[in-house]
């Protein structure tokens, strides 16, 4: 991906520490000080970066009359508006730095128009207002990093005089660091589970010794630190977050504090999937992995065991293992500075709903486990899909969402926005297909989605996703015979995909072949019959 650096400062620091984090990236940096001439550059770039350096507009403002001063923060703020738009017009993503407070602000100075610091204000909110309105649009604020480090280890005198770099070296290796936190986040590399140990993690004590009053838990003491944490814990699930447990007990017993405990904050229903035994907990997160079928660095556990936590980072090392301090206390702020668990989307995700999908999910593996063959688990669990055609306008949030998030089973990469869903919904030459999945347990909801290009001669499959969770259910084999049927309607006589290698879609190099199509120059091709059909356990409802 190209990404293109546009400031009103220097930027060749910041462009060297990205090029060596992001090495796959193609880094260039926009003439200096030419933010807005960058935006509405006819060569748009698929991903800009605007840092804003709140000296520098300090000392454009102070370069004013004072008659010229009043809308001084609104023109700054509209000018931005006039290049967003463009960069959305035109496909593109923006990632925003918003600058911090100038040195000194104090809020009475924030009230008066004829001072900077009520326009450093008017253009923070300016902008985290733009970030809301535009799906196209991330931003990272600058002032809790400032706030973290200390102003004094952020600013480089020498450096700006010499060479208008505003940022000491240190600052500026981890203002690039969190760039490309973003930057990952904005092509799908997200954590999506946390595993939670129990005994001396989520509680205080040894539930099988100390028994249900003995463990220690609550507002008071040290039960309060393992109360927080809960609550932390529970509203990562209620964003999205899966939950799962892995402890070293009797389940039963590790189950009882979720059942009576009064003061506990999570309860069974906000755990996805419960392993409690006295396995290895490596193997137990295999577990937990086959049940979710997300990829083990999407994973984080979280244990206060030292021994358990190189256990795992040895088995699976692409877990991420946080060092947790030893002493309790200390866990939430510890684990709150790693910013682990973000998420690019505007909208919440219903993590109840998909709590409730992964405890069913759970009954099936052990269904599975016990059948005695593939085949007849497969039979035996009556699935049904509906196929939706185009997209239907309430999903728009979830389609984006599986467009962001799928890594694995994701052929071409690309990353819809929910503009761009919106747009392929409006385009007369573009196919939208939605597949929901349901069977004898419940509703997977939407798992599949595919957008296709139609022209006289074929269907081109421009994307195809699909949910990691209803793997191995024979849906590929679904979805392929609804493009045929569809490729048929349309008196196309081939179905053409595209398959573009990334570290972790090695899960469907062989998708198309598996499917008969025949390798060409820039695709695969088959061509079709009326009798081309690919026979499924799944029945379209």
């Amino acid at each position: 991906m190209e990404i293109l650096l546009a400031s009103n400062h220097s930027t060749q620091f910041i462009a060297r520490e990205l090029r060596q984090i992001l090495p796959d990236e193609v880094i260039r940096e926009a003439d200096y000080d030419s933010i807005l001439p960058t935006m509405l550059s006819t060569e748009m770039p698929a991903h800009i970066w605007v840092l804003i350096d709140s000296l520098n507009v300090r000392n454009q403002f102070f370069s004013l009359q004072e008659e010229e001063r009043g809308d001084f923060g609104m023109t700054w703020i509209n000018q931005i508006r006039t290049g967003i738009d463009h960069v959305g017009d035109q496909g593109g993503r923006i990632t925003l730095t918003l600058p911090p407070a100038p040195p000194n602000a104090c809020t009475h100075a924030m009230l008066r128009p004829d001072q900077i610091q009520y326009h450093i204000q008017t253009i923070r909110k300016g902008l985290a207002n733009l970030t809301a309105e535009n799906d196209h649009i991330q931003y990272l604020d600058l002032q809790p990093l400032i706030s973290e480090v200390g102003r004094g280890n952020v600013y480089d005198s020498k450096l700006r005089n010499m060479a208008d770099q505003p940022y000491s070296l240190k600052f500026t290796r981890m203002l690039a660091t969190k760039m490309a936190a973003l930057h990952d986040l904005a092509h799908g590399r997200v954590q999506k589970c946390c595993i939670l140990d129990l005994d001396h993690t989520l509680w205080g004590g040894v539930i099988g010794d100390d028994g249900l009053d003995g463990i220690q838990i609550g507002r008071d003491g040290i039960g309060k630190a393992y109360r927080e944490i809960q609550l932390w814990a529970r509203e990562l699930r209620r964003r999205g977050i899966i939950l799962a447990i892995c402890s070293k007990n009797t389940e039963h017993i590790a189950r009882e504090p979720f059942q009576k405990h009064p003061d506990m904050v999570l309860r069974e229903d906000d755990i996805a999937v419960f392993v409690a035994n006295w396995e290895d907990k490596a193997s137990n997160i295999r577990y937990i992995q086959e049940v979710l079928n997300i990829g083990f660095d999407s994973m984080v556990f979280i244990d206060d065991n030292p021994m358990e936590r190189a256990i795992v980072k040895e088995n699976l090392p692409e877990v991420m293992v946080p060092e947790l301090p030893e002493a309790p206390e200390d866990y939430l702020p510890y684990l709150e500075s790693l910013d682990l668990f973000n998420s690019l989307n505007k909208t919440s995700i219903d993590g109840v709903d998909r709590t409730q999908r992964y405890q069913i999910e759970a009954h099936r593996v052990k269904e599975q486990r016990s059948s005695g063959s593939l085949d007849d688990f497969l039979s035996g669990l009556g699935m049904t899909s509906e196929v939706t055609t185009p997209f239907a306008s309430g999903d728009v949030t979830r389609i984006s969402e599986l467009f962001q998030r799928s890594n694995q089973f994701n052929l071409t990469t690309i990353r819809y926005s929910e503009a761009d869903i919106k747009q392929l919904m409006r385009d007369k030459d573009c196919m939208t297909f939605s597949f929901r999945l349901q069977d004898k347990f419940g509703e997977h909801g939407i798992v599949s989605l595919v957008v296709a290009k139609i022209t006289p001669l074929e269907l081109q499959i421009e994307s195809w996703v699909m949910s990691c969770r209803v793997l191995k259910r024979t849906l590929e084999h679904f979805v392929m015979s609804t493009l045929i049927t569809a490729a048929h309607k349309h008196g196309c006589s081939r179905i053409k995909g595209t398959y573009i290698p990334t570290p972790k879609n090695g899960l469907v190099k062989d998708i198309y072949p598996q499917f008969e199509f025949e390798a060409g120059e820039d695709g695969f091709i088959l061509e079709i019959s009326p009798e081309t059909t690919f026979p499924s356990h799944i029945k379209q409802s």
